[in-house]
């Protein structure tokens, strides 16, 4: 996978992460924000492990990348005075996620090239 995929991809994942915070965030999750905010981190984690695991490259950026909701809700400051800090938790543990996702794809692609290492020298 080359970077400009890798980038596609983490800014396609990334949007689709924002629509479907905001879907849960009306439908399942309400009044439950730890829960919303667990499965996203989830969702962050999957995404950036595939991406970490595809193209390794892209582990310093797809993990910035995927987080579009986290630095827009920095940026606007979407519910006033506070509004980060009341939700620190949430937001700290996607960014965690993501970036864990991106280092564990990083080293289970390490893994998998050694081993395509190893067996082509048996041969």
């Amino acid at each position: 996978m080359t970077r400009f995929k890798a980038v596609t991809i983490s800014i396609l994942f990334g949007v689709v992460g924002i629509i479907l915070a905001f879907a849960l965030d009306e439908g399942i999750f309400v009044e439950n924000e730890l829960a919303l905010f667990a499965s996203l981190s989830f969702y962050n984690f999957i995404v950036c492990l595939f991406i970490g695991r595809y193209c390794p490259k892209s582990v310093w950026f797809g993990s910035l990348l995927i987080n579009i909701i986290v630095w827009s809700v920095l940026i606007a400051n979407l519910r006033g005075q506070g509004g980060f800090v009341d939700l620190w938790y949430g937001w700290t543990g996607m960014v965690i996620g993501a970036y864990a996702g991106s280092f564990v794809g990083l080293v289970l692609s390490r893994k998998k090239r050694k081993q395509i290492d190893t067996d082509r020298k048996e041969e």
